[in-house]
């Protein structure tokens, strides 16, 4: 699957899967830790779809990503709950505001394989950069 204009996602956040798509607002439970004007990585990708493939994750679609940028964190809209009992003279209205997360999704992509690669085998040997690029010639 190419990074193109109209691939879409569908993406595990706080419990909820949620469809986007490049420019989708998504408002989410508050996400802690998450600061206004900062780019948050998603990495739980169930399922990655374009016009031409479909790639479906058991349970995560390896190397893919979603990137947000936070925009706002904030409380939604009250919701009222009201009770009566009849004929009791008894009432009782009760309000709640959740905390919310708002997010612009900005790039859906997928991570270079070969930097995963080049990193575990880096990890596995302790070499920089320059020793992996040489080691990679000689193979």
């Amino acid at each position: 699957v190419r990074v193109k204009e109209d691939v879409f996602a569908v993406v595990g956040l706080s419990g909820t899967q949620y469809k986007v798509t490049k420019g989708d607002v998504l408002i989410t439970t508050k996400l802690p830790g998450a600061e206004v004007g900062t780019t948050i990585e998603l990495t739980d990708v169930l399922l990655v779809g374009s016009p031409s493939k479909t790639l479906i994750g058991r349970p995560n679609v390896p190397n893919w990503y979603v990137r947000c940028l936070v925009e706002q964190q904030t409380k939604e809209k009250k919701v009222l709950k009201f009770t009566k009992r009849r004929r009791k003279h008894s009432e009782r209205l009760v309000g709640h505001r959740r905390d919310i997360t708002v997010l612009r999704v900005g790039d859906i992509g997928e991570k270079a394989a070969a930097e995963e690669t080049m990193s575990k085998y880096a990890q596995e040997q302790r070499l920089s950069r320059e020793q992996f690029k040489k080691d990679k010639k000689k193979r």
